[in-house]
């Protein structure tokens, strides 16, 4: 399984005995971010709750079928529905407009009557016609002199199931009844007494899914409506045919009109939509967080990787200046004592000759001289401090190359290049091998040194286990 391991990551190496080098600008930057994610968030919620708490897509299916599958899409209830119809009749008077009859096939209905069929394109369409008391139907004559006289026309007027689409609706998108209205749709067309009139109206179907969470059924359902239509007047006069009434009775029935649909299943539109949940809103937030984080950490990178090396160096010459002024106090407490010691030789061998006084006197002020060139060169080290920065300086030394002439930029530059060289890979690999052949050759004057345990660490890992 340990090959499997593929989440496990590199050692982690560590800068001033801690993970990170906290700077001023980090903070800064961490605080700004902080602040956008704040606004974002806000933002979205606002957004949430006042606009669409759905998502819809749209597609229009352009289909070329064969018999075989048109015949099957016309058992399929989804594509060929079944539809509310009734019709009524305007522009003459109520008298006559009793007279107007529909058919269809068997079903004989009268005015404002519902009656439920399928849209089916091999159906042979909805007879219009007046309807004789007899065989000779000497009462239709006087009903077309009353639409001459009055200069009307009979207005035809189809009514069948209509539907609303609520595309942001929670319960249902396609809402067919509700308890206000109960949704109708009318197509008017115009009838001519004198010819047949010919109506070919174009079917189109309505698909609709809702994709629901995986513990909840999908939302599927369908609807239809008039697209378009197209009329065509018959140019031999009426068509006359004996037909059984409502009451079982023959008469004849003068063909004003013949309703056809075409639902050709060639092309019908389908809806598709998925509800925004408050899962979607925290991962769009979270998302756009961990991107700017990302931005964030890389905008940073070009400024901390030049500190970091700096501030490594920096305290490097600081630690050393610390170690040369402990060193050069101890030597000055030294020269002193020496002094002193010195000055009371002297006291005791005043009875020397002048020219060992002399000697001695011109050797203990070289001694002096030397003594104090070496503090003074000391004290130069001591003096020697790094400079300050601003924040600015260490993202244009990732342009080094055109910055070259400027101080600062040299400084910067040289601190990177000592601790590329003294920590890179191949670097302490090296010394690794080298120290470890030393150490095979040396012995040690202290064998208690050759353990670890005697490490300040281990003996604390020790004092635990």
């Amino acid at each position: 399984m340990h090959a499997l391991d593929i989440i496990s990551g590199f050692p982690n190496l560590y800068i001033f005995q801690k993970e990170s080098n906290k700077t001023n600008f980090g903070g800064f930057l961490f605080f700004i971010y902080l602040i956008a994610i704040l606004l974002i968030i806000t933002y979205y919620i606002i957004d949430y709750k006042k606009n669409n708490k759905y998502i819809i897509q749209s597609f229009t299916h352009f289909n070329i079928l064969s018999e075989k599958e048109i015949e099957e899409r016309n058992k399929d209830i989804k594509f060929n529905p079944f539809i509310n119809f009734k019709f009524d009749i305007h522009g003459i008077n109520e008298e006559f407009n009793k007279k107007i009859k529909l058919k269809k096939k068997y079903i004989y209905v009268g005015r404002n009557t519902f009656f439920r069929t399928q849209v089916d394109y091999n159906s042979t369409g909805f007879i219009v016609g007046y309807e004789c008391e007899n065989f000779s139907c000497l009462s239709y004559n006087n009903f077309t002199k009353y639409i001459t006289e009055q200069n009307s026309s009979i207005i035809f007027e189809l009514k069948y199931d209509g539907f609303k689409l609520d595309h942001q609706n929670e319960n249902k998108p396609i809402i067919k009844k509700s308890a206000d209205e109960n949704y109708t749709f009318t197509q008017k067309y115009i009838l001519n007494y004198n010819t047949t009139t010919f109506i070919d109206n174009y079917w189109r179907n309505i698909l609709y899914t809702e994709k629901k969470p995986f513990w909840e059924k999908d939302y599927n359902d369908n609807c239809g409506y008039i697209e378009n239509y197209r009329l065509d007047f018959y140019r031999y006069g009426l068509s006359e045919f004996p037909i059984l009434n409502d009451r079982h009775e023959f008469i004849l029935l003068k063909v004003l009109g013949v309703i056809n649909f075409h639902n050709e299943h060639l092309q019908y539109i389908e809806y598709n939509r998925k509800a925004i949940s408050l899962l979607d809103l925290a991962a769009n937030i979270l998302s756009l967080m961990s991107n700017i984080f990302l931005a964030t950490k890389i905008f940073f990178r070009f400024y901390s990787k030049n500190f970091n090396n700096y501030k490594i160096i920096e305290k490097l010459l600081l630690n050393n200046n610390e170690k040369i002024k402990k060193l050069s106090l101890s030597k000055s407490i030294e020269l002193n004592q020496n002094n002193i010691d010195i000055n009371e030789n002297n006291k005791d061998i005043l009875t020397n000759n002048n020219n060992n006084d002399n000697n001695n006197n011109n050797s203990d002020n070289d001694c002096l001289i030397n003594n104090s060139n070496v503090e003074q060169s000391e004290s130069s080290k001591l003096n020697k401090k790094i400079q300050k920065f601003h924040f600015f300086e260490f993202f244009l030394n990732n342009m080094y190359c055109c910055l070259k002439k400027y101080n600062s930029q040299k400084i910067i530059h040289l601190c990177n290049k000592i601790i590329y060289k003294y920590s890179s890979i191949d670097y302490l690999v090296r010394n690794q091998i080298l120290m470890e052949n030393l150490l095979k050759d040396y012995k040690w004057n202290d064998p208690s040194l050759n353990d670890i345990e005697n490490n300040d660490l281990f003996k604390q890992i020790n004092a635990y286990i």
